[in-house]
């Protein structure tokens, strides 16, 4: 399938392990694999459209490359955070350990507010740790969280500080084993 050309290794080897022990939710990696098609189409289609854009509406030979050169430097930064959530969020959803957190400050984006990040805290094994999501488009059913709501953390317990707020929007997308590891 064209998503699994952007799997990262970490990723890979995750589905490698979730399948041979049996546990893989297939229905979970369908979800995952449609994300990351819509947004290397909507990636495409841009890039395409902006293309077009300057090759007919801007006259300058420089100005297209500048425009070039921007557009480009865009779509490898949005590349980047995409294969940045491919390679944590899989692997803490379905490996990781539940523990509480708590929303320290919740930024949301956009005109309609159509996406959000977040800073949370947490503790494990008497640390705090304190980290902060990328921009995470809103789901349908996702919740809004206010500054001091408590939340559910997910995280590696062999590396607490990578972790993911136990997000519906994310984990419908990202959790993909069957069964709780233990």
């Amino acid at each position: 399938m064209i998503a699994e050309l952007f799997y990262p290794k970490e990723l890979k080897g995750l589905l490698i392990e979730l399948r041979s022990k049996d546990n893989l939710n297939k229905e979970a990696v369908c979800r995952m694999n449609r994300y990351i098609l819509t947004r290397f189409f909507s990636l495409l289609t841009f890039f395409t459209a902006l293309i077009l854009i300057s090759l007919l509406f801007v006259e300058e030979l420089h100005s297209k490359v500048i425009l070039l050169v921007l557009f480009s430097s865009l779509i490898i930064l949005i590349y980047i955070e995409i294969n940045h959530m491919l390679t944590s969020f899989p692997k803490v959803f379905s490996l990781g350990t539940l523990v509480k957190g708590r929303v320290e400050k919740f930024y949301r984006y956009g005109v309609s507010n159509n996406a959000w990040s977040m800073r949370y805290s947490y503790n494990f094994n008497s640390n705090n740790y304190s980290q902060k999501t990328t921009r995470i488009t809103n789901g349908i059913k996702s919740k809004k969280y206010n500054n001091g709501d408590n939340i559910d953390v997910y995280l590696l317990p062999e590396s607490p500080r990578i972790s993911a707020p136990a997000v519906n929007s994310l984990i419908e997308k990202f959790k993909l084993n069957l069964i709780e590891s233990s």
